[in-house]
């Protein structure tokens, strides 16, 4: 009874951590959602070349659990683990499924307990259908084979062993019930929408589970609070639209800010949700050639994108989009 107890406990975490991420990608809540995805996390590695990133609030939950289990004072850290993986292996799921379709996958994030896997939208029916259901489908498979294991092997005779396949079986059906329901953003919310689209005969393009802020092109976003990089007195802004292709942002910000593709995933999500980025450059004079050569790019690929130079008091140095 007190193993049931500790993973519903962790599961009813992962849903109000799941409805507060939902409620976090309205527009109202920008700042709070950059707040608690975009500044604090970690690269751990990769699959298929798609980065996982870890956010702080991960370790700050893990660490104490592995402290309090190597003094032995509780014994819970498999049932943490175990709702990572079977967050990891929810977020491969969809990773998985849009590759096999043709869509770009970008990143998976890991927040808390509970995760996300940006991806560009994709334009079948079929194919967001298959992308959004696949998390769901990767944790069912998870479910079965922990079942099998058990039926197969019995318990496994560590206590963590055993803790790690009551969350894959446990934790992972009420992970996946969660999963199912009408959440903003979540995965059931997704698929009922397309169902209500198909049912109403005008299925709905613009569904996705990765949320789009786009502000109109003369937007300074330096008026806007909580954008502005700690310090920034002068530098390049960079504004989000729904017709430049991501890879091409990605593109733009390896070539001319010289960051690694990594950095520059992470800097084009932040732009697709918040709506801009304000890049911090040494001078005005520096800022105006590198909002220009951005800008020059981007014209001679046919994208609309925004790119000027900027100072504090929001004097735009540059027209240069």
């Amino acid at each position: 009874m007190q193993n049931v107890s500790i993973l519903l406990t962790l599961s009813l975490v992962s849903l109000v951590t799941a409805v507060t991420w939902g409620l976090a990608s309205g527009r109202e809540s920008r700042r709070y959602d950059r707040r608690l995805r975009g500044r604090f996390s970690w690269k751990i590695g990769a699959v298929k070349r798609i980065p996982i990133f870890v956010h702080w609030s991960v370790p700050a939950v893990g660490v104490p659990l592995f402290v309090a289990l190597l003094f032995g004072l509780i014994d819970t850290s498999g049932y943490f683990v175990g709702i990572v993986v079977v967050l990891v292996v929810h977020e491969l799921g969809h990773a998985a499924a849009a590759r096999a379709v043709g869509v770009h996958v970008y990143a998976i994030d890991i927040v808390i307990i509970t995760s996300r896997c940006s991806h560009s939208p994709p334009r079948r029916l079929r194919d967001k259908a298959l992308i959004y259901s696949a998390g769901m489908l990767a944790q069912f498979i998870l479910l079965l084979a922990a079942i099998g294991y058990r039926v197969l092997f019995r318990i496994p005779p560590s206590a963590f062993g055993q803790a790690m396949v009551e969350t894959f079986i446990y934790g992972n059906a009420v992970i996946l019930a969660l999963s199912a329901l009408p959440i903003p953003n979540n995965d059931g919310w997704l698929l009922r929408e397309l169902a209500l689209g198909v049912l109403s005969g005008n299925p709905r393009p613009a569904v996705t589970p990765l949320v789009s802020t786009v502000f109109a092109p003369e937007t300074r976003l330096l008026g806007i609070e909580g954008l502005a990089p700690p310090g920034f007195t002068t530098g390049i802004e960079i504004l989000n639209d729904d017709k430049t292709p991501m890879e091409f942002v990605i593109a733009v910000l390896e070539r001319h800010l010289a960051v690694a593709r990594d950095d520059a995933i992470r800097m084009m999500l932040g732009i697709h949700q918040h709506g801009g980025l304000l890049f911090p450059v040494t001078s005005a004079e520096a800022a105006t050639l590198l909002a220009k050569s951005i800008k020059a790019d981007s014209d001679a690929s046919g994208h609309p994108l925004v790119c000027r130079a900027v100072v504090r008091d929001g004097r735009t140095v540059e027209q240069s989009g």
